[in-house]
């Protein structure tokens, strides 16, 4: 064998080392482990807990009225009669005078002393004052208007652009409106597992879908004391790799995701290239790391497996596609090395 001979068959060798690693995968000190290691989800606790009994804006349940609240700041007015209604100036610069509920519900008046108006309406507070002057005056005009709105606090926190304390209003009672009155979620936030405490109970909500009209949650009517918050984004993404049509992260709904699930947000896997023998679970908790080896028939058989934030699916090519790379790779050397070799056949001839 001459020295071009033992360059061309190294070469080959090199490539078929090439490929004998392309074929190997390494998990460093990670536990391998079978797909049956996984836990199937139960048929009957994938979905997220109903909020159907929580009350939302419909065409048969319109936008309530507004009902005045302890620290709700009223102007009250009695046409023709000034030294009637409300009678505290709201500011030293406005010559405008209020009336606070106070802790009890009440407001101050004139010669009526406490009149109860929490829980009313508007016109409500209005006939009540009317109800209060009639002795006094006879068949008297009032008007209410609220200056501040600040009986029903909702406290927006988490992933929004203003975090805070938002006040219900005539026009803002629902979780969009009160969402949209924090500007909205931040490009961190997860819309997909926004939760809604109240009364001590929690309820996830899944806004994004909500946004694109898959669900009713943005017409749900908030009550005060209501907390919303809208977690992290990079808290909740699973990631599916590799060999599919549309790899990268996707956002972990707020019923959960199960392994058939995520694949096929991702399109499946590439029936022509991908390997149907080598798919990946890679998994890590507080204590270890660990990787689920599984064919794809096993994946659409354990479909119901349930994912967890983090997690990484992993889909190899077949060897057939790491062969065809591989020797994609190989020919142009190969080809330089075949001029080569024809050249210095031509050459020898030449000379000889």
């Amino acid at each position: 064998m001459n020295a071009l001979q033992r360059s061309t068959a190294l070469i080959l060798l090199a490539g078929l080392i090439g490929l004998t690693g392309c074929g190997a995968t390494h998990y460093g000190r990670d536990t391998i482990r079978g797909l049956d290691a996984l836990v199937p989800v139960p048929a009957d606790s994938a979905a997220a807990p109903a909020v159907v009994h929580l009350d939302r804006i419909t065409p048969d349940n319109p936008r309530p009225l507004y009902e005045i609240g302890p620290g709700d700041v009223l102007t009250v007015v009695v046409w023709g009669r000034p030294d009637l209604g409300s009678t505290v100036p709201a500011n030293s610069n406005n010559r405008r005078q209020v009336s606070t509920v106070n802790a009890k519900g009440d407001i101050e008046l004139p010669f009526v002393g406490p009149l109860a108006v929490s829980g009313m309406s508007l016109r409500g507070v209005a006939v009540a004052v009317e109800n209060a002057y009639e002795s006094l005056v006879g068949s008297p005009q009032v008007e209410v208007e609220i200056v501040d709105y600040l009986a029903h606090p909702v406290l927006m926190g988490g992933q929004v652009q203003k975090p805070g304390t938002v006040f219900l209003t005539n026009s803002l009672q629902t979780i969009g409106e009160a969402l949209a009155a924090s500007d909205g979620p931040r490009n961190d936030g997860d819309l997909t597992r926004v939760l809604l405490t109240r009364d001590g109970h929690s309820y996830p909500l899944d806004l994004w879908a909500a946004e694109h009209g898959h669900n009713p949650n943005l017409d749900i009517l908030m009550q005060a004391g209501d907390k919303i918050f809208v977690p992290p984004i990079n808290e909740n993404l699973y990631f599916i790799l590799g060999d599919v049509p549309e790899p990268g992260p996707y956002p972990m709904p707020s019923k959960g995701a199960t392994l058939i699930e995520g694949l096929a947000n991702a399109g499946g896997i590439k029936m022509d290239s991908a390997s149907f023998d080598d798919l990946l679970l890679f998994r890590k908790t507080a204590t270890d790391s660990t990787v689920y080896k599984f064919t794809y028939f096993e994946a659409v058989e354990n479909g119901d497996i349930p994912l967890q934030p983090g997690d990484r699916i992993h889909v190899s090519q077949s060897n057939v596609t790491k062969f065809g790379y591989v020797l994609k790779n190989l020919l142009p050397v190969l080809s330089v090395v075949t001029s080569v070799w024809i050249m210095d056949q031509i050459i020898n001839r030449t000379w000889n």
